[in-house]
Order: structure tokens, then sequence, then C-alpha cells
């Protein structure tokens, strides 16, 4: 199939345009079957052929006319069976069920690698069919490569090798470097940056179990290898999952491959660089770093270099120009969603991470290396601790680490002003050990996901709340009582988030609780008429609503209370209200659902009245918060059924409305509460001289508590208080 013949439904279009945005546009299949017929792929038929020609004169006549050469049956050799192969397309009918016994083993194998081919063409691939000594193309990203290229040479190696496993007890298979195959994969390594994702593909059994040594031997970076049989690459299902799996064309392996090439080519510039600084460092260079910046504190010199050693490498490492560029590159790089895997993630990333969060070479407690130049001498010696420094015991349940500041531990047997002091308080964080495996339910503030000891895997729960002090003088003998040993030391950075957890929660401030800090608010009522539509009740009624902001669940929210006075209004517009719908309702002009309307407009009436006869209800707005974001047009409804004919609403402006719009159903009194026109006149004089002026630039009738006027009497709603 061509590159441009329609593909069928198993070729994934994500996977096509992947490939198309990556500027994917070749792969290569390279295997010995391109190469022609092997021996060995003849040998299980190649007798009985003979034979079978030898019997028959027109057929052996037939093989003639492919093989020139042939004067007898028993002459038919390798070279005459890649000949009658390469003519396969002109077989008479009498020749062909011989030829294809002759050629059954080398046909499944060359029709696995022609539906690959097929599989690789749908995707809009142009496919190269290599043989062993042929040469990829430039600029081939993807490359099929078989595992055994040299069947009968590379099965007597591997024979050999399975014999040395077995006499050695070992299960693992590694290729001998003599394959072919390892010989083409490192060339294909070599190319950097530029080189093709790699396939290794076999119908042998151990691939799975000879991947890993291949891809060392031949130095592929894991992003840009992968195995598979020749069974799943010539399946089309199969083939494209594992393609999806492996990110081919994901538009971040290239920045990836160029970070791993710009590391590795830099990393041996960079140590040669730095090995030839070190060894212009003399004994006098090591000598004024000791004396002149080391022995006044006690720190070691050993541990002093190390860590200057580390922290130059690094720098230098970084400031390599083509690691600059590339990191420039990674760091633009997004992974949007996770890559499908056939494989657990690396388990490098743990090591590498496990290598940063922690000190290498820590040993038990000592004394300090210079101990035995203190004069006079001290017994027993102070163990030299430090910052991070963790213990442990065998029961795997709880470690503490050393949270001291990294300056105060430090002493000096040869200074006499900075000598151990034996009643140094040692500050210990206890960390509880939780299964690495398990669910982290815990809400410790501060811990260390990944801590690995005895060989198991833990997280670290670090407790800042029970901190506990040692002296120093006695800490061997606290150790020696729990049988704790020192396991490991956090890096520095990594000890010092443990410890500042400690120390802000020493640092915290504590202050008095803030009183409620309420406001007053104003609320308008609205009725609804006959044609469902609000109409206003009333006026104005000003400060009768306490807003506040109240905790709820451990969050402040926006909450407002009635007075007395505003259940009174309420009640009484209730009370109004029913007597309306009971006018509404004898007035019902006579037809065919008169009598429907009006048993809608008495239900409406009815549970008027039992809202306001609803003390329970009542007493419930009066004496507890109820929860109203005051954002506009924000609604609280009760949710009781004796409740439902009421509706609160933040600055709604009901006026006009329908009451589909504010609820429906059975709401027949909708309550606006606004916010107050005047400024709060309780935070002082300058406040309440604005009210005063304000209050005489209005006049207003507010109802009486238990009375309202008619719904006719209303005065129209005054600009402002829409």
């Amino acid at each position: 199939m061509s590159p441009t013949d329609s593909a069928p439904a198993g070729a994934p279009d994500f996977i096509k345009q992947r490939l198309k945005t990556s500027k994917i546009t070749h792969a290569a299949i390279i295997d010995d079957v391109f190469d022609g017929v092997p021996n060995e792929a003849l040998e299980t038929g190649m007798d009985s052929f003979i034979m079978a020609i030898s019997d028959d004169a027109e057929l052996l006549g037939e093989v003639q006319k492919f093989c020139k050469d042939l004067k007898e049956a028993e002459d038919f050799d390798l070279e005459c069976g890649r000949q009658l192969w390469s003519c396969r397309d002109q077989w008479n009918e009498a020749l062909r069920p011989h030829a294809q016994l002759l050629f059954n083993v080398y046909q499944q194998r060359f029709d696995t690698l022609v539906r690959l081919a097929d599989n690789l063409g749908q995707l809009g691939l142009e496919v190269h069919r290599l043989g062993t000594r042929e040469t990829v193309p430039a600029g081939v990203p993807l490359v099929f490569l078989d595992y055994c290229l040299q069947p009968e040479r590379d099965a007597q190696l591997l024979v050999l090798k399975q014999e040395e496993l077995a006499e050695s007890g070992t299960t693992q298979v590694k290729q001998e470097p003599g394959l072919l195959a390892v010989k083409i994969a490192g060339q294909l390594a070599s190319l950097g940056a530029q080189r093709p994702f790699l396939v290794l593909i076999s119908d042998r059994a151990e691939l799975t179990e000879v991947r890993a040594e291949f891809r060392r031997r031949t130095d592929y970076l894991a992003s840009t290898f992968a195995c598979l049989s020749k069974a799943q690459a010539s399946d089309h299902e199969s083939l494209y999952i594992q393609l999806g799996c492996w990110g081919v064309g994901q538009p971040a392996l290239l920045a990836i491959h160029e970070f791993f090439e710009a590391v590795m080519g830099s990393l041996k510039a960079t140590s040669e660089d730095f090995r030839q600084a070190l060894l212009e460092l003399d004994a006098q260079d090591y000598s004024f770093i000791q004396r002149l910046s080391l022995s006044d504190d006690g720190e070691p010199l050993g541990d002093y270099m190390l860590d200057l050693i580390a922290a130059a490498i690094s720098y230098r490492l970084r400031d390599q120009p083509a690691v600059r560029t590339a990191r420039i590159a990674l760091d633009g790089q997004r992974f949007s969603e996770h890559l499908p895997s056939s494989a657990q993630p690396s388990p490098q990333v743990r090591r590498l991470y496990q290598q940063v969060l922690t000190d290498p070479g820590i040993e038990d407690l000592a004394p300090h290396p210079l101990q035995h130049l203190q004069n006079p001498q001290v017994s027993p010696p102070m163990p030299r601790l430090a910052l991070g420094d963790i213990f442990a015991n065998s029961d795997h349940r709880v470690v503490f680490m050393v949270v001291n500041p990294a300056c105060d531990l430090q002493f000096s047997p040869i200074n006499p002003k900075r000598l151990a002091d034996p009643t140094l308080p040692i500050y210990l964080i206890p960390g509880h050990l939780e299964a690495f495996n398990q669910s982290a339910d815990s809400k410790a503030i501060a811990r260390t996901e990944l801590f690995e000891l005895d060989g198991l895997a833990f997280r670290v729960l670090w407790d800042h709340k029970r901190v506990f002090t040692v002296l120093l003088g006695e800490f061997e003998t606290w150790c020696r009582s729990g049988g704790y040993r020192r396991v490991t030391r956090l890096g520095l950075v990594h000890a010092l988030a443990v410890q500042h957890t400690w120390t802000a929660d020493l640092g915290r401030v504590g202050v008095p609780v803030t009183p409620p800090l309420t406001n007053p608010g104003d609320f308008r009522m609205f009725l609804r008429s006959a044609d469902s539509t609000l109409e206003p009740f009333g006026e104005r009624v000003r400060g009768q609503v306490i807003l506040g902001r109240f905790r709820r669940k451990g969050e402040l929210v926006d909450c407002f209370i009635l007075t007395v006075d505003a259940v009174s209004y309420l009640r009484d517009a209730l009370e109004n209200a029913a007597k309306r719908f009971q006018a509404f309702a004898a007035t019902v002009p006579a037809g065919p659902h008169q009598a429907a309307k009006s048993g809608v407009l008495q239900k409406l009436a009815q549970q008027a009245l039992t809202a306001r006869g609803a003390t329970t209800y009542w007493y419930g707005l009066l004496e507890r918060e109820q929860e109203l974001k005051r954002v506009d047009g924000n609604k609280w409804s009760p949710e009781d059924h004796l409740k439902t004919p009421l509706a609160f609403w933040w600055q709604g402006y009901p006026q006009g409305k329908n009451i589909k719009q504010f609820g429906g159903g059975e709401i027949v009194l909708v309550i606006d509460i606004l916010a107050p026109e005047t400024p709060d006149s309780s935070l002082g004089p300058i406040q309440e001289e604005a009210n005063v002026a304000d209050s005489s630039a209005e006049a207003t009738t507010e109802p009486t508590p238990g009375h309202s006027s008619a719904p006719g009497d209303n005065p129209p709603i005054e600009p402002g208080e829409q």
C-alpha cells in the first residue's frame, strides 16, 4: 500500500497528525529477509524439493527456466533457491505447491515484514525495506531493526551464551558484541540528537530479556528505544497502540534528546577542565583553607573540599554553552497529559531524587576528626552532629532529625574558644514513617516523600509540635538506649525546609479573636400579584437587618439576621398577601378555568397564612445567621415547606419582574435586602456628622411595626432604591 492510499479505520488520526506535525514522513525496516533467501530458511524443505524435481522431468525443466546453470536436480543449492524466489511471480501451477513448501519458512518471515511495512504505510510513512548490507538513508527518524540479522551465526553465539549462563546460574541473556544488530544500532546511536527512534523487533522468545543490555551496549537513549515482537509489529492495532505509548512524534522528544546530548557531551569537557583545576591546587592551598577558614569553627577539611568541588562542578556544567541552550529549550516544553506506557516509570528517577535528597557517605556517630589533637583530652569525646542528621532504629516506626542551626553544632577540638559544650541542647524533630505505597492521608505540614531505610521505601511525616531536646553530652547514651543509629543526612535545602516548619511555628503570633463586626442593612418587600408580577409593599425598611461575616465550618461567610421589628413587618405582609389572594380568587372571571385559577389563588393565600403562623421559623430568622453572599442577585430560599412562600435576595430589585425570576412556584413574598443608603455612623464623630447631613436631606415615613399600608397606597419607588 502506498503512503497516499486512504488509511483504514485502524490507523488512528491522532498518531497520523502527530507524525505529520513532527515532519516524520519516512521509516526503515532492517532485516536479513530483504537480503534474499538464507540457508537456514531452506534447510527443512530442500531435500523434499530436490526429490520432487528428480522424479519429474517436466518439473525439473520448469525450475531450469529460472536457474540457468542447473543441470541436475542434485545440483540445486542456495543460489538456485534465490534465483527461483526472485521469479516467484512466474511459477506455473505445477511448480507452485512444491516451491511454496520449499520457501514456507522464509515466506512467513517475509509476509510478516510486509504487513509491518503496510501498517506503517497506512500512517502516511514512506517505508524503506533494507537488507543487512544497506545503509539507512539520512534523516529517517524511525527504524525497525531485526535483533537476529545473521541467523546462523547469531543463533550459535546465543546458544553458547545460554550454556554459559546455565553453568553460572544466572538468568539474564546478554548479547555478544559480535551481533550485527548491535553494530548497526551503535552506528545509529552515534548520530547523537539526530539518532532515529529505534524499535528492536524479533520473533525470538528472549527479546524482552535482552532489551536492557542491548540498549546499554549500543548507548541508546531510553526515550528513543523500544522492543516489539514481530507478531505485534505485523498487527496494526498492536503497532498503533505501541507507537502511541512510545511517544514517537511527541514534540518534547527532540528537546529531551538535545538536552541529553548536551549534558553528556559537556560532562567530559567539564570533568577534564575541573581535573586540571584540581591539579593546580598544591598543599599550600589546602593549608590556607584549613588554617584560615576552617580551624576556628572546626569544619573538617575533607567535607569542605567535597562540598566545594560538587558546587564548582555543577557550576561549570551549567555554564557550558551547549547545556544552557538545551536547558532553555527543555524549559519551554510542556506535557499536557500522561504518555501511555507499557512499563513502569524508570527507577532511575527515584534514584536521582534519593541522591539529591540525602548526603552520601554518612557514617554512624563518631568524634570530631581532629579530636585526637585536643589538649587536654576529654572522656568521653563529644559526637559531631550536623543539621539534617537522621537517626532510626530497627522498628521502622519513627525517625528523629537534628534541627539545630548548623553553626550551633560546629565545634573545634583545637580552638579553646570553640570546644564542644556537653550542655548544648540537641533539638530533635520526630518523623513518623509511612509506607511509601500507602495513601498519604496525614495533614503533616512537613514531609519527606521518599525516604529509603534498610531497603524499604517510606515517606516521613514530620511532627513539628513534638520537638524535644537531648544534651550533647548525653546524646550517645540516648542513642544506645533506644537502639538508634545515624542512617543518613538530609541535604541542606531539604533539612532547612523541615527546620523552617518548626521555627515558623515557634515564631507565630497569637492575636485576640476578632469580635463579630456587623453592619445595618435595609430591605423592601414585594408581593405577588394576580398576574405573577411583583409589586412593592410598603416603603423601604431601614436598619432592621443585621449584616455580618460569621464563621461557618471554619470559614467566614456573609450572613444576615432579622430584628424583631423586621419579622413583624414580614408577618404583616404575609397577612396582607393572604387577603389579596382571597380577593383575587373571588373575582376570577367566569369560564372553564375559573375553578382551577380560584383554587390556585386560595392555596397561595393559605400558604401565606400558614407561614405567618410558623413561630419556629420566625425564631430561626431571629436567632440564627442565614448565609447570603452579598453579590447582587444572590438568593437565600428556605427549604422547609412552611418557608417556601418567602424568598430573600440581595439587591435583586424585583419590582415589576415576574415571580419566576425569583423562584416562582409557591413564593408570594420576596424580601430584597439592600445595603444601607448612609455610611455606618458607629465608627466615630466624622461618620456621625455625615449621617446628620444625609438625614436632613431626606424625609422618610417608615411603617409602624404591626401595621402596614394598603397595597393601593404604596408610593412609587424612589430613584436609587431599585
